[in-house]
């Protein structure tokens, strides 16, 4: 994708419509929102839209920035609007919408930034030494509390000390730092979803813990 001509600064608040896509790509399934406006029709990259499911979405959103981009597909040459969006508030989605058959594929927003930074994921980590089922007593205390230790530990390392206590904590809700990496922040995000069943409340835009 080629680097805007020109950009558009300013601050105006639109109501619109929403549409959140998934998409495969190179590192795992990315976010693509395409957003219609009483003004024009946008598209949205955002790292936020990261921790939408697909489907449509009604809100208001504050539009920083326009920038024209164009990609070459084939012989011809697409152009299109990126908003964006600087804060939003959003209504709950309605069902995922099939695809319209875009004429051409959509690029991972990730290939466009600075390399990102090899990570592990947290899920893949297991603690060092083995511990052995049934044990009991004093050594399986501290083999349970080494565990924690190193869960503890992970969590840290995946999304920082102060977001690690509440996960590790289980009872306080969780908002996610946007302006981290991208990949980082779908690590986060697939591992609040996936690992630890956080649900997003789309309202306060943070995340919250199973009920217990």
């Amino acid at each position: 994708m080629k680097k805007p001509s020109s950009t558009a600064d300013f601050s105006i608040r639109l109501p619109g419509t929403l549409t959140v896509k998934k998409h495969t790509g190179t590192y795992r399934t990315f976010t693509v929102g395409e957003l219609v406006t009483p003004l024009a029709d946008f598209k949205v990259i955002d790292k936020w839209v990261e921790q939408l499911d697909a489907g449509t979405y009604e809100g208001d959103f504050w539009i920083s920035r326009l920038e024209p981009t164009s990609r070459n597909w084939r012989t011809r040459v697409f152009i299109e609007i990126q908003a964006r969006v600087l804060d939003y508030r959003l209504k709950e989605a309605e069902e995922p919408t099939t695809s319209d058959g875009a004429t051409f594929p959509e690029r991972d927003p990730l290939d466009d930034e600075t390399p990102p930074p090899a990570r592990t994921e947290v899920a893949s980590k297991r603690p060092a030494k083995a511990r052995a089922a049934g044990a009991s007593g004093p050594r399986n205390r501290r083999q349970q509390a080494g565990r924690k230790d190193d869960r503890l530990e992970q969590l840290i390392d995946l999304f920082g000390a102060e977001t690690a206590e509440l996960i590790s904590a289980g009872t306080e809700p969780v908002k996610l730092d946007s302006t981290v990496d991208r990949q980082l922040l779908r690590q986060q995000i697939h591992f609040l979803r996936e690992d630890l069943r956080y649900t997003l409340d789309l309202a306060n835009q943070h995340w919250q813990p199973p009920q217990k």
